[in-house]
């Protein structure tokens, strides 16, 4: 007789009993198809799950591959512009050195390419954008660092070109230090006088039989240059004959003749014309007003009251003050060169002059007056010479006249 189990179904409202019979195999076969569908759909759960997973993490493996590559060509395109940059940087360096040296152009900045230096390239000097500082990113200045024969980047185009800009930097730094020196050397006249010169006479030329005079000379040659003077004209001489007003009254005009050189230059005076003449040099000296034999420390150049005073090099402004012997003096101290000037007697400063002020070359700074102890409207102009501790004759500094 064969097994048989006997299912019973009871409800729980007091309903009728149900009694199923049913073969054991059957049975069997019920429950293992049973196990194989909930086995099938707690895998099909799991294998749902895990795939879902997987194609997270090939999503995000996607993306960080994305994102690795934009990263590497941000990263190449930072290397080319470096690389880009530190070219351009030897090239602006290697062009700075040109013009400084005169390469590239017929006269240089320090007086090489077949010329000195001299007043005529004063100019060229205060061009100082040619040579300025080469500064490194971030990316030069991490290879700079470990840079060496055995690293991994040594043969790369990049190191090349900064092992090349280190060895010209200690060039560049030289030429640089030197253009800086001359812009702080200071170099012109320090107060603003001339106009175009009209013309010029040369007094070792022949006279005539009679043996004419200055005051001849003088005439004829203003009618030799076009400029007729009236019979109404009035000379005057100053101190030592070296200087001369003309006055031509009658037409309403004033010449400037200045005597140098074996030469008579004339100069027409006006609103931006201011006469000058040194009235007292550099050295051993009875002072002017205590006749004493006293050193004077500068030289005292007789201009007009409100002759604008110029920063004869470029530097900083240390002092602004009142002296007792001076009066309103300012003092301009230059680094580059170790020396500084100073500029006494002033009428009045320059608007916003103050100090730590910068200052250029030939910038107005004041106007020439007549305070402290003088006797007249003039500027006295001194060279001091930090690194020799010592006073120097200011009209070996003054290369424009």
């Amino acid at each position: 007789m064969k097994d048989i189990y006997t299912i019973v179904v009871m409800s729980s409202d007091n309903g009728p009993i149900r009694q199923f019979a049913i073969e054991r195999h059957i049975f069997r076969k019920l429950i293992i198809l049973s196990f194989i569908v909930l086995v099938g759909a707690v895998g099909g759960v799991f294998y749902g799950i895990y795939s879902k997973g997987k194609v997270h993490s090939i999503h995000s493996k996607l993306q960080s591959a994305n994102s690795e590559n934009e990263r590497l060509n941000t990263e190449q395109q930072s290397w080319r512009d470096t690389l880009d940059n530190e070219m351009q940087q030897i090239r602006d360096m290697a062009e700075g050195v040109r013009h400084v040296l005169g390469i590239s152009t017929e006269k240089g900045i320090l007086g090489q390419g077949g010329a000195g230096f001299d007043a005529e390239i004063l100019d060229d000097i205060e061009q100082e954008s040619i040579l300025k500082p080469q500064p490194q990113d971030a990316h030069s200045i991490e290879i700079d660092a470990g840079l060496s024969e055995d690293s991994p980047a040594s043969d790369s185009r990049l190191t090349q070109i900064l092992r090349l800009k280190r060895e010209i930097q200690p060039i560049y730094d030289h030429v640089a230090n030197a253009v800086q020196t001359v812009n702080e050397m200071p170099s012109i006249l320090p107060i603003k006088v001339r106009d175009k010169l009209l013309f010029a006479v040369n007094l070792d030329a022949p006279t005539d039989p009679s043996g004419e005079n200055i005051s001849s000379k003088l005439r004829r040659a203003f009618t030799s240059n076009g400029i007729a003077l009236s019979q109404d004209v009035s000379i005057s001489t100053e101190k030592e004959d070296s200087h001369w007003w003309i006055a031509d009254k009658a037409k309403n005009r004033t010449y400037a003749v200045y005597k140098a050189k074996g030469k008579l230059s004339i100069y027409p005076e006006g609103n931006e014309v201011k006469p000058y003449w040194f009235s007292s040099g550099f050295g051993w000296r009875p002072h002017p007003i205590t006749k004493k034999r006293q050193f004077h420390r500068g030289l005292d150049i007789r201009a007009r009251r409100g002759t604008p005073v110029l920063a004869a090099a470029d530097g900083v402004v240390s002092k602004v003050t009142r002296d007792r012997y001076l009066g309103r003096v300012i003092r301009i101290e230059h680094k580059a060169s170790q020396m500084e000037t100073v500029y006494g007697h002033l009428n009045k400063y320059e608007k916003g002059i103050s100090r730590g002020m910068v200052v250029k070359r030939g910038e107005v700074i004041a106007y020439v007056g007549n305070t402290g102890v003088s006797t007249g409207p003039h500027l006295h102009y001194g060279v001091y010479h930090a690194k020799k501790k010592s006073w120097m004759n200011p009209k070996n500094y003054i290369l424009n006249q």
